[in-house]
Formats: structure tokens, sequence, C-alpha cells
């Protein structure tokens, strides 16, 4: 079957066993060359025959290679070849490598890779004082490239010799003119930047791919420039930039438009251009499916069929063509969905192979469950699911088994059968666990934690997610970090873990919205914004020449009348001469005035796609600011002492932004009743993140710990937020007033940080003292201040933050000020409680009027 020098997105599975012998086929191969060399007197010959036989033995008996590379380095350094000698440093290269990656005990790997690294510089230094030009880049590149190895291998210093890979390179260009050798530095610069794709080092292979771009385009060889923008567009892909990745398969599909045509003859070079082109066009669909623009990824699947069907490859255009289908069911457009289904049996006839046929027939099954499924006929998608298990063990395809588990555990997550989904997730485990990459792993143990949330399993979740976030960590997939942090967050919080649950929800809201928010929203703004201005100055430019050139009829058409009298006398043919030259002269015109026309069309369709993507992502940011409200308002609604030790009372709360860094609390321990009210620092997200630390702390103190007395836990939180937030500049805490409230003695004991309480008795208001310190790092380091006082029945107290009085608004848009604050208070204290909150309210809203507001406001009110 014809291959494809492109990254197709297919998923693969590679892996990889180390036998204590040599196989037999390897064991073969040495017998033979081991026969040539018996037969052979010449050194250099032997050097060579050895090094080939090396190829079979190194990577299973590296050993035997050691053994054997000492006598012959020396026999090529006795005879003074250079070609000799080099064989046998990568000889011996080869072999540290080895067992440098067999090796289990970081601290011996380490040493292994620093002595490969020494030989390393004694082969580079051999071949610059013995060989020059291009003899000496072609002899570079083994001990150049080799550092790719050394960073794959090596487990502490991956950066360093990823670094000296790229710096090496880089001294080839500068010093030896590497450019110089358009074929060699196109082939060294590409074999570096698939190393670093590999390792997922993203920005040094974008680095390399995007100068070798460049350089391919510099050459006009824009079939190679074509392979390097498509390879920079799997690269940012696999790595989770979609606008990047999209940009640069665009990029590649506009390059194969400069490939000069082909003969008519079909050869195998056109075959795997147009073949080129379709995987191109596949991987554009792959981005738009991630985006969720489906329609466009269908789009894009279909035109890239036809390029398939031309190349002669079969086996991906029904691979594409069952794509179609299933995104048709994810659309819930489930009769396109069929159809494409009946469309793909049909295609079975294209494949000769058993096996393939088996694999179609598995891919047919696949696609017949996720439409079943889609019809939410979960348990007839689990029979053909397990009907896809029974056909993959029949052609050993183990990858096909785990997708079939994996497909089955979310079938059963879907019918809310947790436990069975659990089991098939330790299946595909089971099966795939060897040679897996971090994401794929990190995705299962996901869904395991999503599973065991749903059985109310807070702690294997916790066990599963926490594995999940060090795999996706360790090789920085972002859209896996961000679904962990989300639910490590959910599970905490189902553990009544509220710090841990603040610091995750945290992490997810914060880099879903600084990764997919400001940074994309930017982005697409400011090229929406040069669009808009390249539209502009299209259409002026348009105007303009449209008015030249009917200025330009005019004239012609003047001159057309002076030179008729001038053409008659000559000669009719004249006239035919300059009638059609106006003619064709107009053609132009109109036509170059069509191409401007077109061309304005679509950039204004790019600002279209580009504000929908602006649209998606804003979305996206919402959503996860309003999970955090949930979060919040549970926290904050899920404490029924107010209403159940206060017949009147109220509480007026009206966050700024959709989540708030105010909150009221309450808390019931052994008949001792808590209330509080906290403005956290900032507003918005960074308010609320605080507001949930900042509850999570003071159930700890007064539910875990039994602290009574205010000021204790006060301090308590105090040293918690110091402990586990404060940097040297960092003043993160809150201001608040907490109440210890004895019914029994009728006593009030509390502490207020910034924040004075006040009571109204006998139509008085008494303002009560507070400590001038917030809850949190501040230059006054004391203990909190414990306040007792006594009520009376009838006192009323009122907690507040300063949302309220700092409100701007009235006639001369100014502050409402503590004073005016206060009279308020003790104006509506003689009416009932719901009035009392109703009137706080309306009064709000007058004084605000159309002014944003400024603050949080939380404002309660209690009846003693």
């Amino acid at each position: 079957m014809l291959k494809f020098r492109y990254t197709l997105l297919f998923f693969l599975t590679v892996t990889f066993c180390l036998q204590a012998q040599l196989s037999p086929y390897n064991q073969r191969s040495v017998d033979s060359v081991q026969k040539i060399i018996s037969k052979t007197k010449n050194d250099t010959a032997i050097i060579y025959f050895e090094l080939v036989k090396d190829q079979y033995v190194h990577a299973e008996d590296p050993a035997r290679s050691l053994k054997t590379v000492g006598p012959l380095f020396e026999k090529a350094k006795r005879i003074n070849h250079s070609n000799s000698i080099i064989r046998m440093y990568i000889m011996w290269e080869r072999a540290w490598l080895r067992y440098a990656q067999i090796e289990s005990n970081i601290s011996k790997k380490e040493k292994l890779i620093v002595r490969i690294d020494s030989l390393l510089e004694k082969h580079m230094s051999f071949v610059t004082s013995n060989y020059t030009g291009e003899s000496l880049i072609i002899n570079a590149d083994y001990p150049t490239n080799f550092y790719r190895w050394l960073g794959e291998t090596s487990v502490e210093k991956k950066d360093f010799y990823y670094n000296k890979l790229t710096s090496r390179f880089d001294l080839l260009v500068t010093k030896y003119d590497l450019k110089k050798f358009p074929d060699r530095y196109m082939y060294l610069a590409f074999g570096m930047a698939v190393g670093l794709q590999n390792a997922l080092r993203t920005p040094l292979a974008a680095k390399y791919y995007l100068q070798l771009a460049h350089y391919a385009d510099s050459l006009k060889s824009f079939d190679r420039a074509t392979e390097y923008y498509n390879n920079l567009g799997f690269t940012y892909f696999a790595d989770g930039n979609l606008g990047a990745a999209q940009r640069y398969y665009f990029l590649s599909l506009k390059s194969t438009e400069k490939l000069p045509p082909d003969s008519f003859t079909i050869t195998e070079r056109h075959k795997e251009r147009i073949g080129n082109k379709g995987v191109t066009m596949a991987n554009i669909a792959n981005v738009f499916f991630l985006q969720k623009n489906y329609q466009q990824a269908v789009d894009y699947y279909k035109r890239s069929t036809k390029y398939f069907i031309d190349a002669g490859a079969n086996d991906i255009y029904i691979s594409v063509t069952l794509r179609i289908g299933s995104i048709y069911a994810t659309m819930n457009e489930l009769d396109s969905a069929e159809a494409y289904l009946k469309k793909v049996q049909k295609l079975s006839s294209l494949l000769k192979e058993k096996n393939q046929l088996m694999l179609h027939e598995i891919r047919i099954n696949s696609l017949k469950g996720y439409i079943l499924s889609q019809k939410k006929r979960y348990r007839d998608a689990i029979f053909v699911a397990q009907n896809v298990v029974r056909l993959s063990e029949q052609i050993n395809d183990d990858n096909a088994k785990i997708q079939a588990y994996e497909s089955i555990a979310g079938y059963y997550m879907l019918n809310n059968e947790f436990q069975k989904s659990i089991t098939f997730y330790n299946k595909q485990l089971a099966y795939g666990h060897i040679g897996w990459k971090e994401k794929t792993l990190s995705k299962v143990y996901i869904n395991k934690g999503k599973a065991f949330i749903k059985l109310n399993k807070p702690d294997s979740a916790i066990a599963n997610l926490l594995r999940a976030k060090e795999l996706s960590e360790k090789v920085n997939i972002k859209l896996e970090m961000n679904a962990t942090y989300q639910y490590l967050a959910e599970a905490y919080i189902l553990a009544n873990k509220m710090g841990e649950a603040v610091i995750y929800l945290k992490k997810h809201i914060q880099y879903k919205d600084s990764l997919m928010g400001d940074q994309v929203t930017q982005q697409v703004t400011s090229m929406g914004l040069k669009y808009e201005s390249d539209i502009k100055l299209v259409e002026e430019k348009s105007i303009r020449e449209k008015q030249q050139l009917e200025n330009q009829k005019k004239d012609e058409q003047q001159a057309q009348q002076k030179n008729i009298l001038i053409i008659i006398i000559l000669s009719v043919s004249l006239l035919v001469v300059v009638a059609g030259f106006s003619l064709f002269k107009i053609k132009n015109a109109n036509a170059l005035l069509r191409s401007q026309k077109t061309e304005i069309e679509e950039q204004r369709n790019i600002v279209v796609h580009q504000k929908h993507i602006v649209e998606e992502k804003n979305k996206e940011i919402t959503d996860s600011i309003q999970y955090a409200k949930r979060i919040q308002t549970a926290l904050i609604h899920t404490q029924p002492h107010l209403e159940g030790n206060f017949k009147d009372h109220f509480v007026f709360f009206k966050p700024k932004d959709i989540v708030s860094g105010d909150f009221y609390w309450s808390a019931l321990q052994n008949e001792h009743l808590y209330v509080a009210a906290c403005d956290c620092t900032g507003h918005g997200v960074p308010g609320a993140f605080m507001s949930l630390l900042n509850i999570s702390f003071l159930n700890e103190a007064v539910i875990q710990r039994k602290l009574v007395d205010p000021n204790k836990v006060f301090d308590f939180v105090k040293n918690n937020l110091v402990t586990n937030l404060a940097s040297d500049e960092s003043k993160d805490g809150m201001d608040a007033c907490l109440l210890h409230i004895d019914k029994k003695t009728k006593t009030i004991t509390y502490s207020a940080a910034n924040n004075k309480p006040v009571i109204i008795r006998d139509n008085e208001l008494i303002e009560l003292p507070c400590d001038k310190m917030p809850v949190g790092k501040s230059y006054v380091e004391t203990a909190f201040t414990l306040y007792n006082i006594d009520y009376k029945k009838n006192d009323i107290i009122y907690l507040f933050t300063d949302g309220y009085k700092d409100q701007f608004g009235g006639k001369e848009n100014k502050k409402l000020n503590s004073k005016m604050f206060k009279k308020l208070l003790l104006e509506f204290s003689k009416f009932d409680f719901i009035t009392q909150k109703e009137k706080i309210k309306d009064f709000f809203s007058e004084w605000q009027g159309k002014i944003e507001q400024t603050d949080d406001v939380c404002v309660i009110g209690l009846k003693l």
C-alpha cells in the first residue's frame, strides 16, 4: 500500500520488548555477516562488516558490542582509516546507549549518559579535525543527532541534552556553513525536528520546522515546504494549540497549490502528492472537530476523500468515511450517520486481505455502537462493542480490543452503571499499560476518577486523578491537566477537604481562563481587527480603482469619438483593432473588480469565523466561572443555621461578578452558634478562590479542631493563609467579623478584623470595636482580640462588608459612605425583616442607577 510521509492523526501503539538473547532473525543475520567476515582479509572491509553485524547485535546484546568494539577501534587507528574510526565511535556509542536505556538505577543511568556525551565530544572533534566541506557535514550528522537519544533516555538532564542537540546543530549552520548544502541541511534539521516533536519539546520542534519551511519556500521546494508546514501543524496539534495547528495546516495546503502540474501519467510521485494533500485536509478537519466546528470538519473530511480515492489509498479513504459517519452521530444527525455506515459497509470490496476485511468489520461495528449510544440504546451499544472485542481477538489486534474496552466503559458510564465501567477501564489498563504514552494513560485514569466520583468514593477517585495529574503534568498535556484539576476539585469537595478542593478549582479555572480565554481572545481579536482593517483598505482601494476605471472609460469614449472620423478615413480594419483593444481593457478591469470583490468577501468570512471562535472561547470561560459559582453557592447555602436559630433575619448578598469575594458563613457546634460576614481580597474569580479557601479554614477551625473563641479561629485562619499562600509581597486575606452567640447566657463573643459590627438597641445605633488588621498577612502581627457583649431581647445586630457603603451613585455620583449607611440601617430597623431586606435592596439599586457596581455586597441582619 502507498505510504505517505506526513503524520496523519491515527492511533498507533508501539511496544518494545527486551529479549535475553538474539532473536532467530537477528542471529541468522549475524551468522551470515560473520561468514563474509571470515573470508575477508582487508581490515577496512572487516571493520565495515563488523559495523553491519552490530546493527543486529547492539539492541539485544550490548555487552557483545562493547567486547568487539575495543580491538576494532585499535585496528582502525592502526591503519589510520578515518571512516573506520568514525564507524567505531558509532558502534561504541550505540552499545553504551543501549546499556543506559535498560538501566533502572537513575544514578547509574545518568553516569552512562555522561560517558556517552564524552564519546560524542571526541567523535565530533575527530570529524572537525579530519574533514571539511560537505564531508564534514555528512560525518557530523550522527554525533549531532545522537543527543536526541540522550535527551530521550536521561531522567534528570533531559533539557540539557536537548539544548546540546540544538546548539550543536546551530554550530554546524553558523561555523560550518551547513546551509550551503541544502539537502544535508534539510535532512539534518528535519531529523532533529522530528526527534524534538516526539519528545514533546514543542517550542524547539516548531522553531526548526518553521525554519525549514521558510528555507524550502526560498528554494521553491514546495514539496518539502508542504511537508514541513504539515508537521509543524501536527506539532502544535499534539500540544493542544489548535489555532496554530490550523494556521500551519492551511499553509501546507497553500504550498500544494504552488507545486508544478504533474504529467498526464498517474505516477507514484503524483499519487503521493495528492495523497499528502488529502492528509493535510484530514488534519484540518481534525482541528475543526476538536473546536466543535463539526460542519467544517465534515466538509474537509469529504474534500479529503477525493484525494485518497485518486491516490489509491483505500484504507485511509474508508477510515475517513467512517469518521464522517461518527461526526454526524456526534451532531445527532443520525440519518446521515446511518447513511455513511451503509456506505462504509459497501466499501469492503475495495479490500483484499483477510486482516483488512476483519479490521473493516471492527470499524463498522465501532461506528454502529456509537450510533446506538447516541440513540441512548446503551445496552445495544455495549453488545456491539463486545462483538468488536471478539473480532479483535480473532486477528490478535490488541489495539482494537483496548479501544473497544474504552467504548464499553464509556457506554456503562452513560447508562449509570459506574462499577461496570471501572471494570472495563481496568481491562483497558491491563492490556494497554505497557508502551502507552502519558496522554493515553492519563485519559484512562481521569475516566476512572469520574466513575468513582459518581459512586461517591472520593478516596478512590482522588488516587486515580492524582495519577492522571502526575502523567499529564510530566509531559505538559494541557487538556488532560485541565480536566484532572476539575475532577480533583470535585473529588476533594466530596471528601470534605475544602482546602485541596479550592487549590485544584483555582488551577482549573485559572488554567482554562488563561490558556483558552485571554490568550485566544486577544489573538483572535487582534486578527479580527487586522482583517477588518485589511477589508477597509481593500474596499477603499477598490473604490479608487473603480473610479479611475470609470474616468478612464469616459476618456476612452471621448478619444474614440474623435478618432472615429480618423478611423473612417484611414480604414475600417483599424476601427476593429482599437475597439477590440478597448474591450480587452474593459474586460480586464471588470475581472480585477470581481477579484477584489471575492477577496473582500473571503476576508469578511474569515472575520466572521474568528468572531465565532471568540464567542465559543468566552462561553467556555463563562461556563468555568459558573462552575465555580455552583460550588461557592453550595458551600454557602449548606449552612442552615441562620434559618434554624433566628426567626427574624435577612441576608442581602449581591456579587459584583458571577462569583464573589464576599461570603457569609455560619456553623453550629455543640450548641455554639457562629455567624460571620467576610470580605476577601479581590472580587470575581480571584476573590471567589479566596472565599472558598477561607470557608474551608473556618470549617476546619470550628468543626474539626473545635476551636470555640472567635479570636482563636481567626488566628488559625490567618496562620493557614500566611503559610499556604502569602509571599513577602502578597496581602491575600479577608476583612471579617465572626460572632459566637450563646442564647442561654445572652452573650456574644466576637472577633472583628477591619470590620465593625453594629447593634441597634432602643432605637440607638451602637458601633462595636474591631482590630485594625486583616485575617491574613499584614504589617501588624499580633493576636486577634476577643470582645464580649451582653445583649437584650429584640436587639438587632448587623454584619456587613464594605461593598454597600463604597458604592458610587446618587445625583453627584459619589460614595454612599459609612455615615449614610448606618443612618439607613437605623431607619430601616423599625420594619420587619422581610421589608428591611427589600428596602436595603431597593435603595442600593436606586442609588447605583446606571453606574457599574463597585464591589461585592453582603449585609446580614439578626434579631437577637
